[in-house]
């Protein structure tokens, strides 16, 4: 956003023009923050790199401390109803109540890429925000936001961590399973029926299968 708004103030008559238009398009999509779809923000909060204060600071670098800080514990909120809808409909009742505290895998994802300096910078950010607690907790949502993010590392899997976890966090990692795979953008199925169209249009509506694989 922040690089949007500089080639939009841009003396130079070509950025100006592109960052121009690229700023309608952010602003149609993020400009009105109350518009957006909660699952956009519950996605960062289950990437176990950023956790809730990955979203706080990020959203309070677009739109300030205090409507930033807001915006965050509202989506915290939205995530935490969501829990209790999972748990009344898969946890059984006798599991309700009951967390592992123990940390059962290793709180690091590893890779060997480099992390970005973005990635850096952020995680330098969030690593004097992070506090370790050592107590007992009544809920696995709790023990989530409780524990230190793992190490932000370019080209990690998070459904992976998740997998991992799962047996700790039986309840977040289905919600994860379920709004992680949700894609950002629905570009890509748009081309896939582009693509289509320009195969088999109006013209050519009738053309058989097997022509079609061949051509």
């Amino acid at each position: 956003m922040t690089s949007v708004n500089t080639w939009a103030e841009s003396s130079d008559p070509i950025c100006h023009a592109m960052g121009s238009k690229m700023k309608v398009k952010c602003d149609k999509y993020w400009g009105d923050i109350t518009k957006m779809n909660p699952l956009l923000f519950i996605g960062v909060i289950l990437d176990p790199r950023r956790k809730f204060d990955g979203l706080k600071v990020q959203l309070q670098d677009m739109y300030g401390l205090e409507k930033g800080g807001t915006l965050a514990l509202q989506m915290k909120d939205v995530l935490k109803t969501l829990c209790d809808e999972y748990r009344d409909l898969y946890l059984p009742p006798s599991q309700e109540g009951s967390v592992v505290t123990g940390s059962g895998v290793s709180n690091a994802l590893s890779s060997e890429s480099e992390a970005p300096d973005f990635l850096i910078s952020l995680d330098s950010r969030l690593d004097m925000l992070d506090e370790r607690n050592q107590g007992l907790f009544t809920s696995e949502f709790d023990l989530y936001f409780h524990e230190l993010r793992v190490r932000a590392v370019e080209g990690d899997d998070i459904l992976k961590w998740w997998e991992r976890t799962a047996h700790r966090f039986p309840i977040m990692a289905r919600i994860a399973r379920d709004v992680l795979v949700v894609p950002v953008t629905s570009v890509p199925s748009e081309s896939a029926f582009s693509t289509g169209g320009h195969t088999i249009d109006q013209f050519r509506s009738c053309l058989g299968t097997k022509v079609i694989c061949f051509s």
